[in-house]
């Protein structure tokens, strides 16, 4: 998020770390818990590690760049955690019923921890959108008040 203040930018820090550590962290259980299959979590969990550490990078670099790409993609990062997150914890349920999936006691351990890391990130994802919606507006806003001024006394 391209903050121009000191204070949004470390709000901004404070919430993207835990954001990719968690998404990390739920990244390492799916692929404990199903080390023969469901690359579709892998490919969409990294996807969304991928986002978050691009920007976790233009931050500490104190790069700008167009507020709407936050915006779309922490959008999608958040509607993948969200999603894959419920599926998570249906995928837990039904593990652990009668017909379940027959996984090891061990492995039902790490799918719970994962089913619930999924969506605090979820979470984090939602507030950091939140964000990147409020700095969009400002943009849109600072850039209405820039055409304000013009008039055709000095317009060139």
């Amino acid at each position: 998020m391209a903050f121009s203040d000191g204070r949004s930018r470390g709000i901004s820090l404070g919430l993207r770390i835990p954001a990719l550590l968690l998404n990390i962290l739920s990244i390492i259980c799916f692929s404990y818990a199903f080390p023969e299959g469901m690359l579709i979590w892998l490919i969409l969990f990294s996807i969304v590690a991928l986002w978050s550490l691009i920007d976790l990078i233009l931050l500490l670099d104190y790069r700008d760049h167009h507020p709407g790409i936050d915006l779309g993609l922490d959008l999608l990062s958040w509607l993948i955690l969200g999603i894959m997150g419920l599926i998570a914890i249906g995928l837990y349920f039904t593990t652990t019923g009668t017909a379940g999936l027959g996984l090891p006691d061990y492995c039902l351990i790490v799918l719970r921890v994962g089913a619930i890391l999924a969506p605090i990130a979820a979470v984090f994802h939602l507030v950091l959108f939140i964000r990147a919606c409020i700095h969009v507006h400002q943009t849109r806003r600072e850039g209405k008040k820039l055409n304000y001024k013009i008039t055709e006394d000095n317009r060139i």
